[in-house]
């Protein structure tokens, strides 16, 4: 997976912006620019990530 942009480990409320799925061997590639979270999570062909907005504090 290739992903770029100002993540945070965790933030406060955090709102779902997208999940995104890909099989095994294949690549998500995020580029945003304002501060977010990820998680991936294992699917059962390959793996996803899921992209939350943080909340300012």
């Amino acid at each position: 997976m290739v992903a770029n942009g100002q993540y945070l480990k965790s933030c406060t409320a955090p709102t779902t912006l997208f999940t995104q799925e890909t099989r095994a061997g294949g690549t998500i590639t995020i580029n945003d620019e304002l501060p977010y979270t990820y998680q991936t999570y294992d699917t059962a062909v390959g793996f996803g990530v899921k992209v939350s907005r943080c909340t300012a504090t």
